[in-house]
């Protein structure tokens, strides 16, 4: 997380100066939460694609940079075997996700998820536009995709 924070702030600091900055870094341990996948300046705007080991490390990471447009205090995820509990408290139906589903999310919050496979199932609390975005409810809400 140091790495990638030191990062942005070098970033800053060149789009004060100016300059353009193109990375593209691999890292060979997982094991880091928060890992630059790529980053760019151009005409004063700044991209920076970063992956995070968990859901955990984004809102973290989020947090500690002041970002104020994360939406979500929480975030899990897994299959919906090792999140059993939560999808059925949600009441999705649960067989249908462990029989098909590949992936499930838990998410604390109200916000906009975009998802790249095909929705499953949400919970009640969730508004599904075309089946690949989610408007989350205010509370918790769990999202199941195939």
């Amino acid at each position: 997380m140091e790495a990638a924070k030191a990062y942005l702030q070098k970033t800053q600091k060149d789009r004060k100066q100016k300059k353009a900055v193109f990375i593209l870094q691999k890292t060979e341990s997982s094991k880091e939460p928060v890992t630059l996948v790529s980053g760019s300046l151009e005409k004063g705007k700044a991209v920076l694609i970063t992956s995070y080991d968990s859901g955990e490390s984004l809102v973290d990471f989020a947090s500690e940079i002041g970002d104020d447009t994360m939406p979500f205090t929480e975030i899990k995820t897994g299959t919906p075997k090792e999140l059993s509990e939560d999808l059925k408290a949600a009441g999705v139906d649960y067989e249908a996700a462990l029989a098909t589903g590949s992936f499930a999310v838990v998410l604390q919050g109200e916000g906009m998820v975009q998802t790249e496979a095909d929705l499953l199932d949400a919970d009640g609390g969730c508004d599904v536009h075309d089946g690949h975005f989610i408007k989350t409810g205010s509370g918790t809400s769990v999202i199941v995709t195939k």
